[in-house]
């Protein structure tokens, strides 16, 4: 895939300051095998935390997280105050953006919540087509929809996935993003997973120097 390089030292040393205040997340909360958890490591999760931040404040915006809290606790209170995390642990009960997600039962999503949402990240449990294909349904739920006028036809919706290379043609069918250049660090899984939007993004769109 074309793209920019190396990201420049300058903004990978400001990517240390913020990682090492994202091990408090990874620290705090050891990765649960029972239900897949797998995090990304501190400097994946800073950057992909700075890039929601960056869309966020161009969608205006709420954003939806599915399945992806390292993400969501890692953003600015600022910013979560209209934010969502959507997960099946049931340790983030106690914040008041926590909406308990099942993705086999769509239907328990609250109607309250349906095309709210400019932004949505996914990071689902299990890369398999028929799971992927339920975390879409969901998305496609909390996207906000065009009412048809001129202004909510314009109005970005923005996806952000991660999930294995080989998962490129299924997603860009379901939700239509593609395959970014940007590959996060994921230290304890076996496998390497990519980064995907449908929007354009110079992060998104560097190589990650944790795997270089």
């Amino acid at each position: 895939m074309e793209g920019p390089g190396p990201i420049p030292m300058c903004e990978n040393e400001g990517q240390d300051t913020e990682a090492s205040e994202r091990k408090e997340f990874i620290l705090k909360h050891p990765e649960n095998v029972h239900l897949n958890q797998y995090w990304y490591s501190a400097r994946t999760i800073a950057s992909l935390a700075s890039e929601v931040e960056e869309q966020a404040s161009a969608t205006g915006g709420e954003i939806a997280f599915l399945s992806t809290p390292s993400l969501y606790f890692s953003i600015s209170p600022t910013t979560r105050q209209r934010a969502r995390l959507f997960d099946f642990d049931v340790q983030w009960a106690w914040d008041p953006g926590f909406v308990l997600y099942n993705y086999k039962h769509l239907e328990a999503l609250p109607v309250e919540l349906k095309h709210r949402f400019t932004m949505v990240v996914i990071d689902p449990p299990f890369i398999t087509e028929e799971v992927w294909k339920m975390y879409a349904k969901a998305a496609k739920y909390l996207l906000l929809k065009s009412s048809g006028n001129e202004g909510e036809k314009t109005r970005k919706r923005n996806i952000l996935c991660t999930t294995v290379s080989e998962n490129a043609g299924l997603l860009q069918a379901l939700l239509g993003v593609k395959e970014r250049r940007f590959k996060p660090s994921i230290p304890t899984l076996v496998y390497q997973f990519s980064s995907f939007s449908n929007y354009e993004s110079a992060r998104l769109d560097a190589i990650n120097p944790e795997l270089m």
